[in-house]
């Protein structure tokens, strides 16, 4: 993963908890590195161990860790970095949701060995749609879920925000069941 995402994961432990427990996390995790560069690929072993160092240290769930870190992406790294590329990639929740893979194809232009998942949405109703993850990562749904629940919020859609197939138990590929909790005019 670029060092966007590991800075990401940096830049939360210290706003919410302070630069004391990110050196304890660098240590749990036995991170020589200093400083994450934004524009560099690093190994995905690195962000899984950043993940399982916050997790130990704050004592909380990778799960909860990545959904959080999920919502902060798309409040503060997301919006600094890529704000306009939301924009123009729709006008409301589902629009943008069913532009994911063409803001990639934008991105991928900035980072060149980007390896960006996908996504599809299918079943969509006025009470929610299905969201298709297809990565090759594994383990990274739960960061799905944080991005998810905050692109809602951005466009004032209140979501719930369900994993009902997961790549980690045998599917193919991560399916969130998505159900708008309050009728709102922005998810479609």
């Amino acid at each position: 993963m670029y060092g966007l995402v590991n800075k990401a994961f940096e830049q939360f432990v210290k706003q919410r908890y302070g630069d004391d427990r990110w050196e304890r996390i660098r240590k749990i995790s036995q991170l020589d590195i200093e400083f994450f560069h934004n524009m560099r690929p690093y190994p995905d072993q690195i962000s899984y161990q950043v993940v399982g160092a916050i997790s130990k240290e704050l004592q909380i769930p990778a799960e909860e860790v990545l959904r959080m870190v999920g919502r902060y992406w798309l409040q503060h790294t997301a919006a600094e970095g890529y704000g306009n590329l939301l924009s123009l990639e729709g006008t409301n929740f589902q629009d943008v949701l069913g532009k994911l893979n063409l803001m990639h194809t934008r991105i991928k232009m900035l980072y060149s060995q980007l390896q960006p998942p996908s996504f599809e949405v299918t079943d969509v109703t006025e009470e929610g749609l299905l969201l298709h993850y297809h990565s090759k990562r594994p383990g990274l749904a739960w960061f799905v879920v944080g991005l998810v629940e905050e692109l809602g919020a951005r466009f004032k859609t209140e979501v719930a925000v369900e994993l009902v197939q997961q790549r980690e138990l045998g599917a193919d590929h991560d399916v969130f069941q998505i159900r708008y909790l309050k009728e709102s005019p922005s998810h479609v």
